[in-house]
Protein backbone atom coordinates (compact mmCIF):
# COMPACT_ATOMS: atom_id res chain seq x y z
CA UNK A 1 0.00 0.00 0.00
CA UNK A 2 2.87 2.47 0.45
CA UNK A 3 4.36 1.51 -2.63
CA UNK A 4 1.42 2.47 -4.61
CA UNK A 5 0.81 5.71 -2.07
CA UNK A 6 4.40 6.45 -2.61
CA UNK A 7 4.30 5.79 -6.99
CA UNK A 8 1.05 7.81 -7.36
CA UNK A 9 3.03 10.85 -5.00
CA UNK A 10 5.96 10.14 -7.27
CA UNK A 11 4.71 10.69 -10.77
CA UNK A 12 2.00 13.47 -9.40
CA UNK A 13 -0.60 11.64 -10.97
CA UNK A 14 -4.14 13.48 -11.63
CA UNK A 15 -7.58 13.31 -12.98
CA UNK A 16 -8.28 9.69 -14.19
CA UNK A 17 -4.73 8.62 -13.57
CA UNK A 18 -5.66 9.62 -10.12
CA UNK A 19 -8.52 7.30 -9.94
CA UNK A 20 -7.31 4.54 -11.06
CA UNK A 21 -4.07 4.40 -8.77
CA UNK A 22 -6.55 4.90 -6.58
CA UNK A 23 -8.36 2.02 -7.63
CA UNK A 24 -5.39 -0.09 -7.45
CA UNK A 25 -4.62 1.09 -3.78
CA UNK A 26 -7.88 0.14 -2.85
CA UNK A 27 -7.57 -3.58 -4.51
CA UNK A 28 -3.89 -3.79 -2.44
CA UNK A 29 -5.69 -3.05 0.41
CA UNK A 30 -8.79 -5.60 -0.04
CA UNK A 31 -5.78 -8.57 -0.48
CA UNK A 32 -4.32 -7.31 2.60
CA UNK A 33 -7.43 -7.45 4.47
CA UNK A 34 -8.39 -10.74 3.47
CA UNK A 35 -5.00 -12.28 4.61
CA UNK A 36 -5.53 -10.30 7.68
CA UNK A 37 -9.47 -11.38 8.32
CA UNK A 38 -9.53 -13.40 11.47
CA UNK A 39 -13.72 -14.78 10.69
CA UNK A 40 -12.33 -15.65 7.07
CA UNK A 41 -12.18 -19.20 9.34
CA UNK A 42 -14.07 -22.18 7.04
CA UNK A 43 -15.95 -24.63 8.94
CA UNK A 44 -15.99 -28.04 6.75
CA UNK A 45 -18.14 -30.81 7.57
CA UNK A 46 -16.59 -34.44 6.26
CA UNK A 47 -19.05 -35.79 2.91
CA UNK A 48 -20.54 -32.12 2.16
CA UNK A 49 -18.99 -29.83 -0.42
CA UNK A 50 -17.93 -26.04 0.55
CA UNK A 51 -16.54 -23.26 -1.16
CA UNK A 52 -13.80 -21.73 0.06
CA UNK A 53 -12.68 -17.76 0.56
CA UNK A 54 -11.86 -17.69 -2.80
CA UNK A 55 -14.79 -18.99 -4.24
CA UNK A 56 -13.04 -22.45 -4.93
CA UNK A 57 -15.46 -25.31 -4.47
CA UNK A 58 -14.07 -27.79 -2.82
CA UNK A 59 -15.55 -31.66 -3.56
CA UNK A 60 -15.89 -34.58 -1.53
CA UNK A 61 -13.85 -37.26 -2.78
CA UNK A 62 -14.43 -40.14 -0.40
CA UNK A 63 -12.32 -42.68 1.50
CA UNK A 64 -11.38 -46.22 0.63
CA UNK A 65 -10.03 -49.16 1.98
CA UNK A 66 -7.56 -51.63 1.01
CA UNK A 67 -8.50 -52.58 -2.76
CA UNK A 68 -6.87 -53.74 -5.98
CA UNK A 69 -6.25 -50.66 -8.77
CA UNK A 70 -6.17 -51.34 -12.47
CA UNK A 71 -3.52 -48.96 -14.71
CA UNK A 72 -3.03 -50.15 -18.74
CA UNK A 73 -3.18 -53.70 -17.39
CA UNK A 74 -0.70 -53.54 -13.84
CA UNK A 75 -1.85 -54.44 -10.98
CA UNK A 76 -1.29 -51.65 -7.88
CA UNK A 77 -2.96 -51.77 -4.03
CA UNK A 78 -4.20 -49.10 -2.92
CA UNK A 79 -3.67 -47.65 0.76
CA UNK A 80 -6.61 -47.25 2.99
CA UNK A 81 -6.86 -43.69 3.07
CA UNK A 82 -9.44 -41.15 4.27
CA UNK A 83 -11.56 -38.94 2.33
CA UNK A 84 -10.20 -35.50 1.25
CA UNK A 85 -11.88 -32.10 -0.37
CA UNK A 86 -10.12 -31.39 -3.17
CA UNK A 87 -10.93 -28.45 -6.16
CA UNK A 88 -13.03 -28.58 -8.57
CA UNK A 89 -10.90 -26.31 -10.83
CA UNK A 90 -7.22 -25.63 -10.89
CA UNK A 91 -5.80 -22.48 -9.09
CA UNK A 92 -6.70 -19.31 -11.41
CA UNK A 93 -4.63 -16.53 -12.10
CA UNK A 94 -6.94 -14.05 -10.35
CA UNK A 95 -6.98 -16.34 -7.10
CA UNK A 96 -3.12 -16.69 -7.37
CA UNK A 97 -2.65 -13.04 -7.30
CA UNK A 98 -4.92 -12.85 -4.39
CA UNK A 99 -3.00 -14.80 -2.45
CA UNK A 100 0.60 -14.31 -3.81
CA UNK A 101 -0.02 -9.92 -4.92
CA UNK A 102 0.92 -10.66 -8.67
CA UNK A 103 -0.13 -12.64 -11.30
CA UNK A 104 3.95 -14.01 -12.58
CA UNK A 105 2.20 -14.15 -16.26
CA UNK A 106 2.03 -10.57 -16.55
CA UNK A 107 3.66 -8.57 -14.50
CA UNK A 108 3.57 -5.44 -16.17
CA UNK A 109 -0.39 -5.46 -16.72
CA UNK A 110 -0.40 -3.49 -12.81
CA UNK A 111 2.05 -0.87 -13.75
CA UNK A 112 0.21 -0.24 -17.16
CA UNK A 113 -3.15 -0.03 -15.74
CA UNK A 114 -1.87 2.96 -13.59
CA UNK A 115 -1.37 4.45 -16.97
CA UNK A 116 -5.17 3.44 -18.27
CA UNK A 117 -3.19 0.86 -20.39
CA UNK A 118 -5.16 -2.72 -20.47
CA UNK A 119 -3.82 -6.17 -19.31
CA UNK A 120 -3.43 -7.79 -22.82
CA UNK A 121 -2.24 -4.71 -24.26
CA UNK A 122 0.64 -4.74 -21.40
CA UNK A 123 1.17 -8.43 -21.82
CA UNK A 124 1.63 -7.80 -25.70
CA UNK A 125 3.94 -4.88 -25.29
CA UNK A 126 6.44 -6.36 -22.76
CA UNK A 127 5.64 -10.31 -22.77
CA UNK A 128 4.36 -11.28 -26.55
CA UNK A 129 4.62 -14.74 -26.28
CA UNK A 130 2.81 -15.00 -22.90
CA UNK A 131 -0.80 -13.28 -24.26
CA UNK A 132 -2.47 -16.27 -25.47
CA UNK A 133 -1.72 -17.54 -21.80
CA UNK A 134 -3.36 -14.78 -19.43
CA UNK A 135 -6.64 -14.31 -18.33
CA UNK A 136 -8.20 -13.96 -14.92
CA UNK A 137 -10.34 -17.50 -15.21
CA UNK A 138 -7.26 -19.36 -17.49
CA UNK A 139 -5.36 -21.69 -14.56
CA UNK A 140 -2.20 -20.59 -13.16
CA UNK A 141 0.91 -21.85 -15.31
CA UNK A 142 4.50 -21.60 -15.40
CA UNK A 143 4.96 -21.24 -11.21
CA UNK A 144 8.00 -23.12 -9.74
CA UNK A 145 6.46 -26.33 -7.49
CA UNK A 146 7.84 -24.57 -4.21
CA UNK A 147 5.71 -21.33 -5.19
CA UNK A 148 2.60 -23.63 -5.34
CA UNK A 149 2.93 -24.71 -1.87
CA UNK A 150 3.84 -21.60 -0.48
CA UNK A 151 0.17 -20.70 -1.98
CA UNK A 152 -0.87 -23.85 0.18
CA UNK A 153 0.58 -22.87 3.09
CA UNK A 154 -1.04 -18.77 3.10
CA UNK A 155 -4.10 -20.10 1.91
CA UNK A 156 -3.60 -22.41 5.22
CA UNK A 157 -2.96 -20.41 7.30
CA UNK A 158 -6.18 -17.78 6.37
CA UNK A 159 -8.80 -20.75 6.25
CA UNK A 160 -7.47 -22.59 9.12
CA UNK A 161 -7.94 -25.53 6.69
CA UNK A 162 -5.05 -28.24 5.96
CA UNK A 163 -4.47 -27.08 1.82
CA UNK A 164 -1.67 -29.01 0.25
CA UNK A 165 -1.09 -30.19 -3.43
CA UNK A 166 -2.67 -33.68 -4.19
CA UNK A 167 -0.19 -36.51 -4.02
CA UNK A 168 -0.66 -38.77 -7.24
CA UNK A 169 -2.77 -41.68 -5.66
CA UNK A 170 -4.75 -38.44 -4.90
CA UNK A 171 -4.98 -37.11 -7.95
CA UNK A 172 -5.74 -40.78 -9.44
CA UNK A 173 -8.34 -41.13 -6.80
CA UNK A 174 -10.48 -37.94 -7.91
CA UNK A 175 -10.03 -38.90 -11.52
CA UNK A 176 -11.92 -41.73 -11.67
CA UNK A 177 -11.69 -44.85 -14.00
CA UNK A 178 -11.75 -44.83 -17.47
CA UNK A 179 -15.39 -46.00 -17.92
CA UNK A 180 -16.34 -42.83 -16.13
CA UNK A 181 -15.41 -40.73 -19.38
CA UNK A 182 -16.93 -42.36 -21.92
CA UNK A 183 -15.70 -42.94 -25.68
CA UNK A 184 -14.65 -39.56 -26.30
CA UNK A 185 -11.97 -37.50 -23.89
CA UNK A 186 -12.10 -34.43 -26.10
CA UNK A 187 -15.44 -33.60 -24.24
CA UNK A 188 -13.36 -33.59 -21.04
CA UNK A 189 -10.10 -32.47 -22.17
CA UNK A 190 -8.44 -29.17 -23.91
CA UNK A 191 -5.72 -31.15 -25.88
CA UNK A 192 -3.14 -30.09 -29.05
CA UNK A 193 -6.74 -31.06 -31.40
CA UNK A 194 -8.98 -29.09 -30.00
CA UNK A 195 -6.84 -25.70 -28.48
CA UNK A 196 -4.10 -23.83 -29.40
CA UNK A 197 -3.17 -22.61 -25.96
CA UNK A 198 -4.42 -22.27 -21.80
CA UNK A 199 -8.17 -22.10 -22.09
CA UNK A 200 -10.62 -20.79 -19.29
CA UNK A 201 -11.17 -23.53 -16.43
CA UNK A 202 -14.45 -25.34 -16.25
CA UNK A 203 -15.50 -25.30 -19.36
CA UNK A 204 -15.18 -29.02 -20.34
CA UNK A 205 -17.22 -31.65 -18.74
CA UNK A 206 -16.88 -32.72 -15.14
CA UNK A 207 -16.40 -36.28 -14.24
CA UNK A 208 -18.12 -38.15 -11.68
CA UNK A 209 -17.38 -36.07 -8.74
CA UNK A 210 -18.04 -32.67 -10.69
CA UNK A 211 -14.75 -31.49 -11.21
CA UNK A 212 -13.24 -30.14 -13.94
CA UNK A 213 -10.00 -30.25 -16.41
CA UNK A 214 -8.26 -33.43 -14.53
CA UNK A 215 -7.45 -33.91 -17.90
CA UNK A 216 -5.85 -31.54 -20.44
CA UNK A 217 -5.95 -27.67 -20.68
CA UNK A 218 -2.79 -27.79 -17.62
CA UNK A 219 -0.70 -30.10 -17.10
CA UNK A 220 -1.22 -30.71 -12.87
CA UNK A 221 1.47 -31.05 -10.21
CA UNK A 222 1.72 -33.96 -7.70
CA UNK A 223 2.91 -33.70 -4.31
CA UNK A 224 5.26 -36.89 -4.98
CA UNK A 225 8.81 -36.28 -6.36
CA UNK A 226 9.16 -38.03 -9.80
CA UNK A 227 9.49 -41.75 -9.98
CA UNK A 228 9.58 -44.21 -12.64
CA UNK A 229 6.39 -46.45 -11.38
CA UNK A 230 3.05 -45.21 -9.61
CA UNK A 231 1.95 -47.56 -6.78
CA UNK A 232 2.37 -48.71 -3.29
CA UNK A 233 6.28 -47.42 -3.19
CA UNK A 234 4.99 -43.72 -3.90
CA UNK A 235 6.40 -41.32 -0.94
CA UNK A 236 4.56 -40.83 1.78
CA UNK A 237 3.13 -37.27 2.78
CA UNK A 238 5.38 -37.31 6.20
CA UNK A 239 8.45 -38.12 4.37
CA UNK A 240 7.14 -35.24 1.46
CA UNK A 241 6.71 -32.89 4.00
CA UNK A 242 9.93 -33.34 5.97
CA UNK A 243 12.60 -33.85 2.85
CA UNK A 244 13.71 -29.80 3.75
CA UNK A 245 15.02 -30.95 6.69
CA UNK A 246 17.24 -33.27 5.16
CA UNK A 247 18.39 -31.32 3.04
CA UNK A 248 17.74 -33.51 -0.27
CA UNK A 249 17.63 -31.80 -3.30
CA UNK A 250 15.32 -33.51 -5.75
CA UNK A 251 15.39 -32.14 -9.20
CA UNK A 252 11.63 -33.79 -11.00
CA UNK A 253 7.98 -34.07 -9.51
CA UNK A 254 5.41 -35.48 -10.92
CA UNK A 255 2.60 -33.95 -13.01
CA UNK A 256 -0.52 -35.67 -14.45
CA UNK A 257 -3.67 -34.99 -17.00
CA UNK A 258 -1.22 -34.13 -19.82
CA UNK A 259 -2.00 -30.38 -21.33
CA UNK A 260 -3.16 -28.40 -24.34
CA UNK A 261 0.11 -29.08 -25.77
CA UNK A 262 -0.18 -32.48 -26.11
CA UNK A 263 -1.40 -35.08 -28.03
CA UNK A 264 -4.78 -36.55 -27.54
CA UNK A 265 -2.74 -40.44 -26.68
CA UNK A 266 -0.70 -38.02 -24.06
CA UNK A 267 -4.21 -36.92 -22.35
CA UNK A 268 -4.71 -40.05 -20.91
CA UNK A 269 -5.78 -41.36 -17.39
CA UNK A 270 -2.87 -43.79 -17.24
CA UNK A 271 -0.51 -40.99 -18.90
CA UNK A 272 3.03 -40.05 -16.41
CA UNK A 273 4.99 -37.05 -16.91
CA UNK A 274 7.70 -35.50 -14.63
CA UNK A 275 8.62 -31.82 -14.35
CA UNK A 276 11.39 -29.41 -13.03
CA UNK A 277 10.78 -28.26 -9.71
CA UNK A 278 11.27 -24.71 -11.59
CA UNK A 279 7.96 -24.74 -13.61
CA UNK A 280 6.91 -25.54 -17.52
CA UNK A 281 4.85 -22.87 -19.25
CA UNK A 282 2.11 -25.32 -19.24
CA UNK A 283 2.20 -27.05 -15.31
CA UNK A 284 -0.70 -25.66 -13.04
CA UNK A 285 -2.05 -26.79 -9.83
CA UNK A 286 -4.93 -27.77 -8.06
CA UNK A 287 -5.11 -27.96 -4.38
CA UNK A 288 -6.85 -30.64 -1.69
CA UNK A 289 -8.04 -29.83 2.02
CA UNK A 290 -7.79 -32.44 4.61
CA UNK A 291 -9.94 -32.30 7.95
Amino acid sequence: IICYAHIRKKLKLSGTSKQLAASWEKDAKTALNLKRKKSCKTKVDKGKDWLNCLGMKMVWIPGEGNSDYKETGRRYTKHRSEGFWVSATEVTQSQWKKIMGANPLNPWGDVCSWFGATDSLAVETYFPNDKARVGSSKPIVDVPWHDCLEFCRRLSRIEGVNYTIPTELEWVRALGCKGDYGESINSYAWNKENAKNIMDVGLKRPNKYGIFDLLGNSAEYCLDFWQPKFGVNSISRKWHQGYMDDDMLLEFVCVRGGSVKDELDSVALDKRQRCNIGGNEFAGFRIVAHK
